[in-house]
Parts: structure tokens; C-alpha cells; sequence
């Protein structure tokens, strides 16, 4: 619609002035629709403005083509839940008939030509609100060589240019995992610097042209940045731009997917409940919290990931305001937690209250590229030699804090770091297993006050030695909380079969029973697509998902492709057989979560802080000999003194596969590779003592 003359009036909202415009308008056949993606639509008030700002300028350059049909979709606060980067701005997408651009423009490909024809487009706008200059008059946005880079008061500098680069591919990435698309639409780039008049970005920019947009951009400018990075096709001696090469029907399973609302369900949604009204005793669990440290202890499924997340929330709450980061050696961990994040209205705030999660050697990495003692791709998680090479440079680290950083100097750097490490409070899940060095690191960034440590009593991953957080402190800088020692996750039956278990093994293990009654334990010689339709069909009576649905496997079921990618063997034939899984062991899917009728499968290694309403221990006994063969044998004569060399080793493992063995709310399968093993016959034993547990091998 096009704006031929109009009166002003203003008029009061709220005690803000706001405007309006009387306007004589013309029609025009392309439509313009606003899509409200937010899950909480009040996040959403900057990309809301912005888009309705879009609309209205680009229906003055649509009313001038009356013979051009097609609908312009713009796509507000888009959510591509599971993925590194999860919340996009804006998204544009075009489809149009009869849309011929009468003016001359420069292409990519073609350098100036006159008249284009526009028959579809699709692209990612990153929105910044932020001022050229802001702090105390100094420059706190400039470009270096092609990137945009902006200096935040709290969280160090961040590069916008790749942050929009890197929200492209992973929305890319998305629609591949979600959508056949065939062939793949182009994607691009932009970026729209609200604040900054068109003389105030080229100030900034300089004389290379790029793809940033300032305030008052109109259709024309937003055309020639997408031509910067949008190759035209010449057909018939016509020039197209169609970013979807000629699939219309691609446009509107897009835009479905990016519409469809997201419903919690199942397990995710009883924990995201737990989360987010609070422990029952908040004011006891945060008390002296950043006075001292606080220690909560507690063994496999007593609720201390519980209550670490629920003090975050409750420290990143409104009222309380502050920056919380949970650390963990655990991958799938880190994924299940953001997942929950992902429900909640904690904002993924840059400069704000916040809680976030990563890994631990993540975290450590981005400290050591930041403090110039590693480059950004010289320790790579896959490779051969990354332990070693890791741990050599967290002593270089640690020693260049020590002898040339004092608290004063760490303080500033936390103003000037890329990375983000101004946090308030550190959260640290299985603070039992940290080696020293992680440790001593961390006391030294933040010091024991501002550090909350849950400690898993006897879960052992990364040591065989256990973490003793206080060794050094006065008494007045350190709170232990008493013990928590009930089975909170698993139903009586399951625990029962634990404790009967360790006592059968002499592991001198265990744990009190839930209250709540119930839970099986099956076990089989093979896991086919039949089990795994059962188990289905388990969850969804339950009310659970396929996400609720966790299966472990040993090492040997994981392989490495000539590509270098590892995956799990079985991959394909589940496939086939119509199992829906999510590849855990898949080295692509380290920063991705599964969806909602997916189950989840990982390797045994990385099953600590998990649970699910099923859990599936594929081929126990494999992981047995693999424990077995791979323990170090120095660890357990200073674990176990007294011990026979292999009855402390098989001591150790045993009560390492505890571990898994807690992760299910409900069910418990177990498959055997061979069931008169030692602990097949184990398992055999059980069964004859309990009619809780089933023996399903002839």
C-alpha cells in the first residue's frame, strides 16, 4: 500500500506519545504478513517494532509494481530449538509472480544491470539497538576488517558479523534436519543497526560496502545488500533473483515448521515445573550462597542437578538479577539443560541476568584462546592427543595467572574479554570428579565465594579419586549442607533392585527408597524395533515422550567413517526398522538436542546426570569388559589399598555401572550380549529373588 498524504495525531498509551498517520492508500496484489514466532510473546516487543517498520516501508516500493503478485512473510523472534544458536530476530522470505524491478542495480554476478526480475528470497536480519558510542564518550562499535564488532558494558566484545554468519548456519542446518528441501534455498545474511543513521554506519563502515543496513532503510537498500551476497541467474536473456530456484511449495512447509508452537511434555515437563516454582526451602538453599562456598552432596538421583538449577533460576530471577553459569564434563548433560532453558523465560541475555551451561573444557578453552595460551582451533575435542594437549595447556594457563594476574587485573579482563566470563555465580555439577588443576583455575577467576559445588559422593568419570573442594579454606568460607541420601528419582522397585545389586557384589552401596512405588526391570538378549515400540507405547500411556526413552551403549558400538565422523553402528538398520533415535555418539550433534518423539542414545560415558522414564543399557556385560580392560591400575591401588589388584578394579567398575543403572524413573532394560557372563548370571540371580525383575533370554 502506498502513502499518499496523510494528518498527524497524537495520542497516549501508557504515558508514552505515540503517532498516527491518516493515510489516502493504493492496493497492491503482494501481501505482507507479520508472524508472531515468540513462544512468550512478550520477549518480542524490539523484533515486533521492527518488523511492523518493514512492512510499512517496503509497501511503498510494492504499491509502484500493481501487476506483481506474491505474499513478503516476515518472521518475528524465531526459536530453531536444539541447536548452537537458538533465537533469530527477524526472517524474511519472498514469493512473488510478475515482480519486475524496473530500476538499474549491481549484482554479484553481473556486476549493473537494468531490471530484475524478483521471484523469491530468504534471509536472516540480526537487529541491534546499540549506539556508535556510549560509553563515557569512548567508541564502543567499529569494524575490523570486515567484521563488526561491539564492545557490551558487562560481557566483554562480541562480533556481530559472525554472530549473524553463524545464526544463518545453524538455520540452515535446521531446515536440512527438518525439512527435504530439495534443492536447499539460498540463505543469506544481514544486519540492521536501529540506532545508527545511514551517515553514522558509514562512518563505521567506511568505504567497503557489506551487508549491514542502517535505521531508515527502505526496500532499494535492502535489495542491493542482498545482491551482495545472492548470485542472479540470466534465463533468457532475463535476470532472476530466486533464492528458492523455482519451488514455491518449499515456502509454505518453511514457514509451518518456524510457526509450530512447542509444547512441553513428559518428563521435561515435571523437571521444567520443579525448576521454575523453586525448592520448597529456597531461602535455606540460598542462604549464605556468595558469602562462602556451598557444597550440596548427594548420591545419583537425589535431586542435586535439581537444586543447582533451581538456585539459578532463582538467583537469575527479576528481583535478584544476576548471571549464573552451570559447568559440567557432560555433553549430553549440557544439551538436556539447555533444553529445559529453552522452555523457560530466562532470557539468553549477552549483558544481563542470565543462566547458561556448557562444558567444562569449553569453558576453560575459551578462557585459554582469550589469555592468547591456545589458538581458537588448536585443541579439538575429537582428536587423538587432546587430553594431553589440554591439560598441558591449562598449566601454562594456570601459571600465567599466578605469577602475573592479580584480582584487580582479572576484574578488567572480564570487561574487555570476547568470550563471556563476568559471571556471578559458577554452578559446578559432579564436583566430586574435578581434577585439581580445573579447580584451582576456577578459585582463582572467582574465588570460593561465588561458587556453588554439587558433589556425587562416589560417581567417578573423570578421577578415580575424589574432589575435596574445602582442602585449603578456613572454616568460615565454606558451607556443607547435610547429606541428601533419598533415592528421589527412581521408583521403590528400582532402588530395591540397586541396593540388591551392590549387596550381591560386596560394593558396600546404598541408597534410601522413594516413596513412590512401582518400576520394573527387563532384560533381554537383543534390542529390535518390536522392544522399541513397546517402549513407545510405555511412555505415551505413561504421558512421556520418545524423548523420555534414554539408550547407552559401549564403545565398541560406536565407529569412526572414513570422514573422520563418528556415529553408532547399528545407525542405519535402526533407521530401517522405523526406530526414531538421536545419534549422541554423532560428533555433528555435540551443540544439538533431540526432539520431542526421539529417543535419545549415547554412549555409557556420557550418561552421568541424565534420566529418563526408560532407560536402555545396551549390552551391559560389553561395557563390563571394556571397564575392566581400560581402568588404570595405579588409580586403584591408591583407591583400594588392601585390595587384590583385580577384585579392586572389578570393585570399581561394578560401581561405576551403578551409574547407568540409576538413570530411569520407571523401567530398566538390560541387553546381553552374552547372558552367562558374570554379571548376566548376576542379573539371573535377581530375577529368581524378585518378580519385579524380568528374565527375557531362553
Amino acid at each position: 500500500m502506498k502513502i499518499r498524504s496523510g494528518i498527524r495525531t497524537d495520542f497516549f498509551v501508557g504515558g508514552e506519545k505515540n503517532s498516527y498517520i491518516y493515510t489516502e492508500k493504493l492496493t497492491t496484489m503482494i501481501k505482507i504478513e507479520l508472524i508472531n514466532c515468540a513462544q512468550d510473546p512478550v520477549v518480542s516487543r524490539p523484533e515486533a517494532s521492527a518488523a511492523q517498520q518493514i512492512k510499512e516501508r517496503f509497501e511503498q516500493e510494492f504499491s509502484n509494481y500493481p501487476t506483481a503478485r506474491g505474499t513478503l512473510y516476515i518472521l518475528r523472534s524465531v526459536s530453531i530449538f536444539g541447536y548452537k544458536i537458538r533465537d533469530i530476530d527477524l526472517i524474511l522470505i519472498g514469493n512473488f509472480e510478475g515482480f519486475h524491478y524496473n530500476r538499474k542495480v549491481l549484482t554479484k554476478n553481473y556486476d549493473e544491470i537494468s531490471g530484475l526480475h524478483i521471484d523469491s528470497f530468504i534471509c536472516n536480519i540480526e537487529l541491534k539497538d546499540m549506539d556508535a558510542v556510549t560509553d563515557r564518550g569512548k567508541k564502543t562499535l567499529w569494524k575490523e576488517g570486515t567484521a563488526y564488532i561491539y564492545k557490551y558494558k558487562n560481557s566483554g566484545e562480541k562480533n556481530i558479523t559472525d554472530q549473524a554468519f553463524d545464526q544463518m548456519n545453524e538455520f540452515r542446518q535446521y531446515l536440512k534436519d527438518n525439512l527435504s528441501l530439495n534443492p536447499e534455498p539460498f540463505m543469506c545474511d544481514l544486519i540492521w543497526f536501529r540506532a545508527l543513521s545511514r551517515r553514522q554506519l558509514a562512518d563505521v563502515r567506511g568505504k567497503e560496502k557489506d551487508n549491514a543496513l542502517a535505521d531508515a532503510f527502505d526496500f532499494k537498500e535492502f535489495l542491493e545488500k542482498l545482491l551482495l551476497r545472492m548470485n542472479v541467474r540470466k534465463v533468457n536473456d532475463e535476470y532472476r533473483l530466486d533464492g528458492f530456484y523455482g519451488n514455491d511449495r518449499q515456502v509454505k512447509s518453511l514457514t509451518d515448521l518456524l510457526c509450530t508452537k512447542r509444547e512441553i511434555g513428559g518428563l521435561t515437563r515435571k523437571k521444567f515445573e520443579l525448576v521454575s516454582q523453586g525448592a520448597i526451602n529456597m531461602d535455606e538453599l540460598a542462604k549464605g550462597v556468595g558469602d562462602r562456598l556451598t557444597i550440596l552432596s548427594g548420591r545419583a538421583g537425589t535431586g542435586k542437578t535439581i537444586q543447582l538449577l533451581q538456585l539459578a533460576f532463582h538467583l537469575a530471577n527479576p528481583s535478584n538479577g544476576k548471571r549464573c553459569l552451570l559447568l559440567t564434563y557432560n555433553n549430553a548433560l549440557v544439551c538436556d539443560i539447555k533444553r529445559l532453558i529453552d522452555f523457560s523465560s530466562i532470557p539468553l541475555d549477552m549483558d544481563g541476568r542470565t543462566v547458561s551451561i556448557q562444558t567444562v573444557d569449553s569453558f576453560l578453552i575459551q578462557l585459554m584462546v582469550m589469555f592468547e595460551i591456545v589458538g581458537k582451533r588448536d585443541l579439538k575435542p575429537v582428536s587423538r592427543d587432546y587430553k594431553q594437549r589440554f591439560e598441558a595447556a591449562l598449566s601454562r594457563f594456570y601459571d600465567s595467572l599466578l605469577n602475573t594476574l592479580d584480582e584487580e587485573d582479572i576484574e578488567a579482563l572480564k570487561d574487555l574479554a570476547e568470550c563471556r566470563i563476568d559471571w556471578d555465580y559458577v554452578l559446578i555439577d559432579e564436583g566430586q570428579d574435578w581434577p585439581d588443576l580445573h579447580k584451582k583455575v576456577l578459585f582463582k577467576l572467582y574465588g570460593p565465594r561465588r561458587i556453588v559445588v554439587a558433589d556425587g559422593v562416589d560417581q567417578f568419570m573423570m578421577t578415580s579419586s575424589r574432589q575435596e573442594w574445602t582442602d585449603g579454606l578456613k572454616k568460615d568460607l565454606y558451607a556443607k549442607r547435610n547429606e541428601m541420601k533419598v533415592n528421589l528419582r527412581q521408583k521403590s522397585s528400582l532402588v530395591e533392585f540397586l541396593n540388591a545389586f551392590s549387596s550381591e557384589l560386596n560394593l558396600g552401596w546404598s541408597i534410601s527408597r522413594n516413596i513412590v512405588s512401582g518400576g520394573q526391570v527387563e532384560v533381554y538378549a537383543k534390542y529390535d524395533s518390536y522392544l522399541h515400540k513397546d517402549l513407545v507405547e510405555h511412555c505415551r500411556i505413561s504421558g512421556c515422550e520418545s524423548y523420555d526413552i534414554l539408550i547407552l551403549v559401549p564403545p565398541c558400538m560406536v565407529e569412526t567413517d572414513q570422514n573422520g565422523e563418528s556415529h553408532y553402528k547399528k545407525a542405519e538398520s535402526y533407521k530401517r526398522a522405523g526406530i526414531k533415535f538421536f545419534d549422541g555418539t554423532n560428533d555433528a550433534n555435540r551443540h544439538r538436542y533431540p526432539d520431542k518423539d526421539q529417543a535419545r542414545l549415547f554412549q555409557y560415558d556420557s550418561c552421568r546426570g541424565l534420566e529418563a522414564w526408560v532407560t536402555v543399557c545396551y549390552q551391559l556385560d560389553e561395557l563390563f569388559k571394556y571397564k575392566m580392560a581400560t581402568t588404570d591400575e595405579n588409580e586403584i591401588r591408591n583407591r583400594y589399598q588392601g585390595f587384590d589388584i583385580e577384585q579392586g578394579i572389578k570393585k570399581y567398575v561394578y560401581t561405576w555401572i551403578l551409574m547407568p543403572l540409576t538413570r530411569p524413573v520407571d523401567k530398566l532394560v538390560i541387553t546381553l550380549k552374552d547372558p552367562q557372563s558374570e554379571i548376566g548370571v548376576v542379573l539371573k540371580n535377581l530375577s529368581e529373588r524378585f518378580e519385579f525383575i524380568k528374565w527375557n533370554i531362553e
